[in-house]
């Protein structure tokens, strides 16, 4: 279960994820893969920026390969400012994936173990787990660290939707979103993913892309973005999947009312949500 309580404690979640997961990919798969998982414990950045975690057998670099299968002749590279991201292997019969960003301070790799727990029931998905840029972040006294857009203040109450980096991290996810469907991997399989500050991206991603993905799973995370119409006769539900939350009830970094806003302000606008505590 989650049992998180911020960023110099721990974040404990196991199974949080087997109703979205059962819906999107099967009730069969995921149930086995899911009900023996004890997932490690996580936190929202600023106490982990120098942990290094290494995954075993699954996880593989992507950033410096010229053709994953994947759609074009070359991939996200370090270049773009987005660090190197790793990941399962490209699975045979190929037919679903999952993007899984990270939080503040953290890497890809930091949660490549998650294809290790799940990929066994789930061998026709790919998992992908890009890296955030490294930049300067205000409430780490300036310092660089990989993160997916600024956070000016630890103190919720202060954010400012989209902050700087925001909509920049959600395009860089919308082109690996892209790249799927040039794989020819449909919509509604393809799965983001996101912790903290990763879920916020991973959630503006999925509501501004033109075809409704599989859906979105939001780990102790938060909406930070305004839900505004894809155009003047739409509305930002037209593409939008199912966005699930989870969410630790002793969170004091992002308080569980923070995310029961931004799901309130989703169900509003008429995006379909669930929430789950722990």
């Amino acid at each position: 279960m989650l049992v998180a309580s911020g960023g110099t404690r721990w974040l404990r979640f196991s199974r949080c994820i087997v109703l979205s997961a059962i819906a999107i990919f099967g009730a069969v798969a995921w149930s086995r893969a899911l009900v023996s998982v004890r997932w490690p414990y996580r936190s929202h950045g600023l106490a982990m920026r120098s942990r290094t975690r290494r995954s075993r057998g699954v996880a593989r670099t992507y950033s410096d390969e010229r053709d994953l299968s994947l759609s074009s002749s070359r991939h996200v590279s370090t270049a773009d400012g987005f660090g190197h991201m790793v990941g399962s292997a490209v699975p045979q019969g190929h037919d679903a994936t999952v993007i899984w960003l990270h939080g503040l301070g953290d890497t890809g790799q930091g949660w490549a173990d998650t294809a290790q727990a799940l990929q066994p029931a789930l061998p026709t998905t790919l998992f992908l787990y890009p890296t955030a840029p490294n930049q300067r972040v205000t409430c780490n006294g300036g310092k660089s660290m990989p993160s997916w857009f600024d956070i000016a203040s630890l103190d919720h109450t202060l954010f400012k939707p989209e902050p700087p980096g925001f909509v920049e991290s959600a395009s860089y996810v919308q082109g690996l979103v892209r790249k799927q469907l040039d794989a020819g991997i449909a919509p509604e399989r393809i799965v983001l993913v996101g912790f903290s500050q990763g879920g916020a991206v991973a959630l503006h991603a999925a509501l501004h892309c033109q075809l409704r993905l599989g859906g979105v799973l939001m780990l102790s995370s938060f909406l930070a973005s305004s839900l505004k119409p894809r155009s003047k006769s739409g509305t930002i539900v037209e593409c939008s999947p199912r966005v699930d939350f989870f969410h630790g009830e002793a969170d004091s970094l992002v308080p569980i009312s923070w995310a029961r806003e931004g799901r309130k302000e989703l169900e509003q606008a008429g995006v379909k949500t669930s929430f789950r505590s722990y």
